[in-house]
């Protein structure tokens, strides 16, 4: 079955997609997870999810930030018209996305792209279906707990670095 991205993609021979559907893990916390990973390379993104899994750094709460405690590893998300200072550590989100970027290097592998020059270009989370979960109490009373899956989709493209005529690699950042 083919999904659609809601990327443009340019030329599909510099791009590498993938996806999973009904994953069972938070869609808050991969909601904020995903928005850190827009615009990193590749390897970037391998070292901040081992990092957010070790718990060395967070993932900054923005949208779904009520009841989060405030940590300081979150101080470096901030910017000029927003200051952060919620973060949690999402390990099953973040090993969900590890699992994602592994699919996008073999991907990339496949179409004998290099790794190193892949640049998250699009990461969705939309929300799945939800489980619904029910706890049979005392006296005839029903307490629920339903989850709320995602689907999630990630696009990368290659970038290639240009040469000076000094045959200096330069990087390029779009």
């Amino acid at each position: 079955m083919s999904y659609s991205y809601n990327a443009t993609i340019s030329d599909e021979s510099n791009t590498v997609k993938a996806c999973i559907q009904n994953a069972k893990v938070s869609f808050k916390n991969t909601r904020e997870t995903c928005s850190t990973l827009r615009g990193r390379t590749l390897q970037n993104c391998f070292e901040y999810l081992n990092n957010v899994i070790r718990k060395i750094e967070c993932v900054p709460m923005r949208r779904y930030a009520r009841g989060v405690g405030n940590t300081t590893q979150a101080r470096k998300f901030s910017t000029k018209n927003f200051v952060c200072t919620k973060g949690r550590w999402p390990v099953r989100s973040a090993a969900l996305m590890l699992r994602i970027c592994k699919n996008i290097k073999n991907n990339a592998l496949n179409k004998g792209l290099v790794p190193e020059n892949l640049i998250v270009d699009m990461v969705t989370v939309n929300k799945a279906p939800i489980i619904f979960g029910r706890c049979f109490r005392a006296h005839g009373r029903v307490n629920s707990f339903n989850k709320s899956p995602c689907h999630v989709k990630m696009v990368c493209k290659s970038i290639q670095p240009r040469i000076n005529a000094d045959d200096e690699v330069v990087e390029v950042k779009e």
